[in-house]
């Protein structure tokens, strides 16, 4: 899939791998906090599920995707409804 087919698809469909933290967040996200960590880096970011679970668990995160309707479904819209003002970039 090009990324222009992924921005478009994005931009569709604002939930499109549902709302909840994956797996592989959940645990990454205990293994981090028990080894006192307070920031990371998602690459891969698409529309934000794991990246507002991260932010919602203490973490500053930073993301990157290459798909710029996937990382602006992450921006402050969907932030605000969760009551989050700051801790991502």
């Amino acid at each position: 899939m090009r990324s222009g087919n992924t921005g478009t698809i994005f931009g569709r469909n604002s939930d499109m791998f549902g709302g909840a933290a994956s797996a592989p967040a959940q645990w990454a996200a205990v293994r981090l906090q028990h080894e006192g960590k307070s920031q990371l880096l998602e690459l891969g970011a698409g529309q934000g599920r794991d990246t507002l679970f991260f932010a919602a668990n203490g973490f500053a995160v930073s993301v990157l995707d290459y798909s710029a309707s996937g990382v602006a479904a992450i921006t402050m819209p969907r932030l605000s409804k969760m009551g989050w003002r700051h801790g991502l970039t």
